[in-house]
């Protein structure tokens, strides 16, 4: 991750480049329409792990990719699934919120992966594999983003925002402990 935002830094000198076309602004201008692919991206997302085989062996692979192998699963098949699709929700969420700015930043979005890994793990996942739903995340990624635009709201300093951030990953990932060793699940 680094290595890629140095390269990111190295590319611009570490400067927006302004001047996209109007039109891929529009793309990210239209808050209905942002709305409308989030919410298919979220559903084709559940169908897939929710109601297909490879969203169950994705699920087996994470939680016990030993096991998922003893019973014939292909895990490194569906580690490149996994990372496929990580990867391409990953640049399409980035032409998204370049759109939506209308510029290319260098340090746009920097604090996301970490509120994204909150999300998860407030929304159930374990940090450990193998539980988890799409839903409980996307309902806390929504609870983080009204928790961000209340403390903005507020005139909470951003660096205050990002320490409470840091508490809540931290206090999720030990309830998240918590809850999976003593044998619980979703």
């Amino acid at each position: 991750m680094y290595v890629a935002e140095g390269i990111t830094y190295l590319v611009s000198s570490g400067m927006p480049v302004y001047g996209l076309p109007s039109a891929f602004h529009s793309l990210g201008a239209s808050p209905t329409f942002l709305f409308a692919i989030c919410g298919f991206l979220v559903f084709v997302v559940v169908l897939l792990m929710e109601y297909t085989v490879t969203g169950r062996f994705l699920y087996a692979v994470g939680g016990n990719e030993r096991a998922s192998r003893t019973v014939g699963i292909l895990a490194e098949r569906y580690w490149l699934v996994a990372y496929l699709i990580g990867g391409a929700l990953f640049g399409l969420t980035a032409v998204l919120l370049t759109a939506r700015v209308s510029s290319g930043e260098p340090m746009l979005g920097r604090t996301l992966t970490m509120e994204c890994i909150a999300a998860t793990i407030l929304g159930g996942v374990s940090i450990t594999g193998g539980s988890g739903r799409v839903l409980g995340a996307v309902i806390a990624a929504v609870f983080l983003r009204f928790f961000r635009n209340g403390m903005d709201l507020m005139n909470v300093s951003s660096y205050l925002q990002v320490f409470l951030m840091g508490l809540i990953i931290i206090v999720a990932v030990i309830a998240n402990q918590k809850r999976y060793s003593s044998g619980g699940s979703l």
